[in-house]
């Protein structure tokens, strides 16, 4: 390992350190997960052991919580996406657990503002996705819902700046 291949340990108890290096192999994998280890290694003139150590340190920290793929949902037959808005009763735990339940609320945010969660559901279709709003409705915690449905993705899935340096892929 040379000096410019430090091993970054997290002391039990402390989050995780991030540096630079660490910042920019994120970079790297959150334009494209299946980047190899070898290739980031190169571009940054270091050992791919070392490129493969961060990333699974950066893992087992927690930093980067999956990989993952970007699917085009319509080939798949999802062609409907929406997103529900909640206002809930006082119970706001149990909301919690109640949306979590439905299988087809692949996103949930807690919100400021006129709304306290968002939903946001993936469908086949219009039917299917009116018997996903009644189930929300049906939640004994959930007072009142609004659906916006998307008629198309404008922009989806993009990269956080996590490095001070540009970074040209």
């Amino acid at each position: 390992m040379t000096s410019n291949e430090e091993e970054i340990i997290a002391e039990p108890g402390k989050e995780p350190s991030v540096d630079e290096t660490d910042r920019i192999i994120i970079s790297f994998l959150q334009r494209d997960s299946r980047t190899p280890a070898a290739e980031i290694a190169k571009r940054l003139g270091l050992s791919e052991t070392t490129v493969r150590n961060r990333i699974r340190k950066l893992a087992d920290s927690g930093v980067i919580r999956s990989f993952t793929v970007n699917l085009d949902l319509a080939k798949l037959g999802k062609a409907v996406s929406a997103l529900i808005m909640v206002n809930t009763k006082k119970e706001q735990l149990e909301a919690v657990k109640e949306l979590s339940a439905i299988s087809e609320a692949i996103e949930i945010y807690s919100l400021t503002g006129e709304f306290d969660y968002m939903v946001k559901v993936i469908c086949e279709n219009p039917t299917e996705l009116e018997k996903i709003i009644e189930k929300i409705r049906t939640c004994p915690s959930v007072e009142k819902t609004t659906t916006f449905v998307v008629l198309s993705t404008v922009r989806q899935g993009g990269v956080v700046r996590v490095s001070s340096k540009e970074i040209t892929f």
